[in-house]
């Protein structure tokens, strides 16, 4: 050995960050970022099924085929009748009878409406008590419900006129 041997000293490495302590950053975004997609997809989901399951309802779908075949909405709104989004079914129940009441905005080629309307159910069936369309302008509406529009129930729901009875009023001869 000569004289003049010089060790050489090596720093002390850092020990190496695994694969997490390199890339956190990029973690916590697909976090936020996953879970802000997954929360809107599942607030869309719920918005879009609970709207599906007002739009299905036998009142709702009676009121519809009520205002789509009286001639005066008819004339005034044109064809094709178009309901909206914005739909509100509020339904009461006690025992094997309920009221409900619809409001929906509708539209045709010559115009929008609002249309209201109350039904009842007693003993399994539905039945329109009563459909009020208002038109864009103000002008009121009440529709002449018909047997065949009226639905199953009709026959023994009592007519309530327009705007009288909130769907969360039985009317007395309705209680069990």
């Amino acid at each position: 050995m000569s004289q003049f041997d010089v060790q050489q000293t090596v720093p002390p490495s850092r020990p190496q960050k695994g694969w997490f302590g390199r890339n956190w950053w990029w973690v916590l975004l697909l976090v936020l970022v996953g879970g802000g997609v997954a929360c809107a997809g599942i607030c869309t989901g719920v918005v879009y099924f609970g709207i599906k399951v007002m739009k299905d309802s036998e009142p709702y779908q009676l009121t519809l085929q009520a205002v789509r075949s009286d001639p005066t909405v008819v004339e005034r709104l044109g064809e094709p009748i178009q309901d909206d989004w914005q739909v509100s079914v509020q339904v009461v129940a006690s025992g094997n009878r309920a009221t409900a009441r619809v409001d929906v905005p509708v539209s045709g080629p010559k115009g929008t409406a609002e249309v209201s309307s109350e039904s009842q159910m007693i003993n399994g069936k539905w039945g329109l008590t009563s459909v009020e369309v208002t038109f864009s302008n103000g002008d009121r509406h009440a529709l002449d419900i018909k047997a065949d529009q009226a639905g199953e129930g009709a026959s023994e729901a009592p007519k309530w006129p327009p705007g009288e009875r909130g769907a969360d009023q039985m009317p007395p001869e309705a209680n069990p």
